[in-house]
């Protein structure tokens, strides 16, 4: 799966998550974003790519928060998202969501945990279980 952006990394302003057939990582993993995981700072862009087949990007009700801005692009839609409230922001791909198709975008600063424990609560449908279940483990690692 797609590592997560830290370090030097993290003081960029902007940053691509390409939405494609199989991971480059892992191709065996079939559908998904590349990369699954970003670490960013608040008032950081997002910009969802089209790489390869027929995939969206919107955001994961129950996974945003509080007062922050969804989004939902069409598919084979390219979409850019400025995030500004700090906290964790989960994501599919509507068509490929129970293959798995999922990501997490965590935005820095003060009260970034606050949502973090009802986006963990988030139930999730098909292969995006046990996905879910692995960025949470990896998302650990760089809290």
């Amino acid at each position: 799966m797609g590592g997560a952006a830290t370090g030097p990394l993290l003081a960029r302003t902007a940053y691509t998550i390409t939405m494609q057939n199989a991971d480059p990582a892992d191709p065996s993993s079939g559908m998904a974003f590349s990369p699954d995981l970003l670490k960013v700072r608040a008032g950081a862009s997002v910009t969802f790519t089209v790489g390869s087949g027929a995939h969206n990007s919107q955001s994961t009700s129950g996974m945003l928060p509080d007062g922050a801005q969804g989004w939902r692009f069409g598919i084979r839609k390219s979409g850019t998202v400025t995030l500004t409230r700090p906290g964790f922001y989960g994501y599919h791909c509507l068509p490929h969501r129970r293959m798995g198709m999922v990501g997490l975008i965590i935005v820095e600063g003060e009260g970034m945990t606050n949502n973090l424990e009802a986006a963990k609560a988030r139930d999730h449908p098909g292969k995006a279980a046990a996905r879910w279940a692995d960025l949470w483990q990896r998302a650990e690692r760089i809290i």
